[in-house]
């Protein structure tokens, strides 16, 4: 028997984490057709889960792969406000 709407979500909260500071060249024309070069700094990041959230990530993988269980995993930081606030008041 195979359920097709069967779903198991985990909410995990990350932490965003400053990986590397590049510095890149940007070129670029003027509205009179002179061409610019300008120099900026990019910050990248990355998104790192504690050891206990791996765990239950882990976890839940496994229990959705035995159960045949869409896995659905939600990270509310890399969620803008308004989607969290849009998902509460939709469930309601």
């Amino acid at each position: 028997m195979k359920n097709t709407n069967a779903k198991l979500q985990l909410v995990l909260r990350s932490r965003k984490l400053l990986v590397r500071v590049d510095d890149v060249k940007d070129s670029f024309m003027t509205w009179d057709g002179r061409m610019r070069t300008q120099r900026r700094r990019i910050k990248v990041y990355d998104y790192v889960l504690d050891d206990g959230q791996e765990r239950a990530l882990r976890e839940a993988k496994e229990l959705a792969g035995k159960s045949g269980l869409d896995l659905v995993v939600v990270d509310v930081t890399r969620q803008s406000a308004l989607r969290r606030a849009l998902n509460v008041v939709l469930r309601n």
